[in-house]
């Protein structure tokens, strides 16, 4: 196809083997605005180059990730055929002030030189028979001037946080009906212009009666310059407090260059239904008020396993030889006949006790409650936060669910406050970072050792709330 006609920048001569370029669209910009720009490698047609990706050697601009493949066309250039590497890309500036900007490229170059008159050759395609002469040059482009201005401090939003471009706000969340106390995926989407790295989570307006977990996010791109795109977040919120009837509005600042002005877009929250209140908390079970007595268990005959030992003997005839009347004989043969009393004892109670659900639910809890401990120590050994919380925040529920008629499941922080005081700081310590762990990603500075040698005192100090406690009194 014919190659499209491009203007030449002043100086561009056509007996340049090879020039670079670079394009920008304003020469003022503030500080934290990322410009589209442009930058162009131009190739005689005639003329072979291996190169490197282009570089913006500048202390006042970031530049995006190049892509590994620009974009080749062939243009005119004063008459001649040139081929024309292209990345489009952007620059943020990071520092204010008067700067000047260039692209640099560092390439090989391989150029036809003309065949002497006296060739042999001359005659018989002469540019056939052309010399190749290679030499290798670095290439800068016409310096452009540029003026960073800092942003302003008037009108700027308690909010603001440093994103800088022309963004909408858009908001979504499932499910769509929740109970009180149950988590909600809020998900916010920050579209438009500008530097996306510097886009942070929109907030909720009000966040009273809310629980508000640290948000994941993903930039998708909408262009090779990296300059437009949409920022993602996901966070998990969870409504704490009755009477939340939805949730509240969400906002998100920021400065917009084209005006110079700050501006906040604030929207409803998404439309989600809260409905109820937290499970009530099962209560102990029954204590025996001061002063009463406490009842007499009452034992039925068949429960009464072991039979009374005779300590005399009764009903011999002057039949029975006097060696039966002779305290070793009577030991000789109690022993076994006691000893399989006792056994049947024994086995009897154990399958009494294994048809108590009361005591079938201890073993049960017992026997979570060391795997989650040995799942504790593991995440340990691995430095595994993401195994390590959820098995401390399962281990704490099931040694308090030993104490209590709760299941682990059902046990809060402020489970713990009602049964375990001296233990609450401590447990509402670990619920908080399992809580960030499980919906937020976020991770402790602390390391897992700390946190282990943290919920081990937990559970011994849970285990000593499940004793009875002991007063003395004068």
């Amino acid at each position: 196809s014919q190659p499209n006609v491009a203007p030449t920048s002043p100086g561009r001569l056509r007996r340049e083997w090879a020039f670079i370029e670079l394009e920008m669209p304003k020469k003022e910009v503030y500080v934290g605005e990322m410009l589209p720009v442009r930058i162009k490698f131009y190739v005689k047609q005639e003329a072979r180059a291996s190169y490197y990706s282009p570089l913006v050697p500048s202390q006042a601009f970031v530049i995006n990730k190049l892509a590994d493949k620009p974009v080749e066309r062939s243009e005119y250039v004063g008459g001649e055929v040139y081929r024309v590497m292209t990345w489009d890309t952007g620059l943020t500036a990071v520092k204010e002030g008067k700067y000047t900007v260039d692209a640099s490229i560092e390439t090989e170059l391989a150029v036809p030189v003309a065949a002497s008159p006296r060739d042999p050759y001359a005659g018989f395609g002469r540019r056939f028979f052309n010399r190749v002469r290679r030499f290798e040059k670095t290439l800068n482009s016409v310096p452009v001037e540029v003026d960073i201005k800092p942003l302003p401090t008037d009108g700027r939003p308690a909010t603001f946080d440093g994103a800088v471009g022309e963004f909408d706000l858009l908001a979504t969340a499932k499910p769509d009906s929740v109970d009180l106390g149950e988590p909600i995926t809020l998900i916010t989407e920050v579209t438009g212009q500008g530097n996306l790295d510097r886009v942070n989570t929109p907030s909720l307006v009000d966040e009273t009666g809310w629980r508000v977990y640290p948000a994941t996010s993903d930039v998708m791109l909408s262009d090779t310059s990296g300059v437009r795109g949409t920022k993602r977040f996901e966070q998990a919120i969870v409504p704490k407090e009755p009477g939340i009837t939805g949730i509240p509005e969400i906002e998100f600042s920021f400065f917009n260059p084209s005006t110079g002005k700050y501006a906040t877009k604030q929207i409803n929250g998404p439309e989600v239904r809260i409905m109820g209140s937290p499970q009530g908390t099962p209560s102990r079970q029954p204590t025996v008020a001061a002063g009463d007595e406490p009842a007499t268990p009452v034992v039925s005959e068949e429960d009464s396993l072991l039979v009374p030992i005779k300590t005399q003997l009764q009903g011999f005839t002057t039949n029975f030889s006097r060696v039966a009347l002779q305290p070793w004989f009577l030991a000789v043969n109690g022993v076994p006949i006691l000893a399989l009393l006792v056994g049947f004892a024994v086995v009897s109670r154990k399958r009494r006790l294994e048809n108590d659900p009361v005591f079938a639910r201890t073993v049960r809890l017992s026997g979570e409650l060391t795997a989650e401990q040995g799942k504790m120590n593991t995440a340990v050994s691995a430095n595994d936060s993401a195994a390590f919380f959820p098995a401390a925040r399962a281990a704490v529920q099931t040694r308090l669910a030993l104490l209590t008629e709760i299941e682990p499941v059902d046990v809060t922080a402020e489970t713990v406050a009602e049964y375990a005081p001296e233990a609450a700081s401590a447990v509402t310590e670990i619920f908080t970072q399992a809580d960030a762990m499980t919906y937020g990603g976020g991770a402790s500075s602390r390391p897992l050792g700390e946190w282990k040698e943290l919920v081990d005192a937990t559970l011994v100090e849970l285990e000593k709330a499940q004793q009875p406690k002991t007063e003395v009194t004068s």
